[in-house]
């Protein structure tokens, strides 16, 4: 199976500095961020076998951008089906969502002292506890796997800071490692999946499981 992450392009929200998290608001692609989804859909096109499945966030600038990387796809008649999946969406940043991190200080002054001033979760009101995000990215990747087979070629288009929570989901550790996913990157994994659900040797067995690309982006950055 080879399963495909990546992170939406560019959006004007996210050239504006805000939190998004779940909000739809200012949620489009910029022109640069449409930019970065063609160039990822040539590569796509060009270096990787068409996908049998894409899975999307609901979020617009995840339809967007798995939109753009689809249409280059049906100029070679190729017509994967788009799924969204609201697992897939970023985390929710409660009252915090659609701010700038200016505006949230002017808004909610202690709140975002204490954001600063410590590493440990705090709460956001109406916001998404950490355990949940992992929650539902557990419930997408135990469903992703028992519903496809070794022969599926999988593209899951969804947010920068809910790829950790998947990538975690996958692996099964009960941390979850930060890292940075630039606009419009890949993160390339193959698994053998006749084996994935055994509890025998071959869990560790790394030529099974493998990271073949990570945060691999047409900006490079």
């Amino acid at each position: 199976m080879q399963l495909l992450f990546i992170r939406h392009a560019e959006s004007i929200g996210n050239w504006e500095k805000r939190i998004l998290g779940q909000c739809q608001d200012k949620n489009e692609l910029t022109a640069c961020g449409q930019e970065q989804a063609q160039c990822l859909s040539y590569r796509l096109k060009t270096q990787f076998p068409p996908p049998t499945h894409v899975y999307t966030s609901p979020l617009i600038r995840a339809v967007q951008t798995a939109t753009i990387l689809i249409s280059g796809l049906t100029e070679e008649n190729i017509n994967p089906h788009m799924i969204q999946d609201a697992d897939l969406q970023e985390l929710n940043a409660g009252i915090l969502q659609g701010l700038t991190w200016t505006e949230a200080q002017q808004k909610y002054p202690q709140l975002c002292h204490r954001l600063e001033s410590q590493l440990t979760w705090i709460p956001i009101p109406g916001g998404e506890s950490l355990q949940s995000a992992r929650h539902r990215a557990q419930r997408f990747i135990t469903r992703l796997l028992n519903q496809h087979d070794n022969d599926s070629i999988l593209w899951v288009i969804t947010h920068g800071g809910f790829l950790p929570y998947l990538v975690s989901a996958l692996w099964g550790g009960e941390r979850v490692l930060g890292f940075s996913a630039s606009y419009a990157s890949v993160f390339e994994l193959w698994i053998e999946q006749t084996h994935w659900f055994l509890r025998d040797e071959n869990q560790y067995n790394s030529q099974l499981w493998q990271i073949r690309r990570f945060n691999d982006s047409c900006q490079g950055g």
